[in-house]
């Protein structure tokens, strides 16, 4: 679990949109 990963994907998730 790493939370600079998840940070990471959710920043990647809000940009796609």
């Amino acid at each position: 679990f790493s939370l600079k990963s998840r940070i990471k994907h959710l920043n990647v998730t809000v940009d796609s949109r």
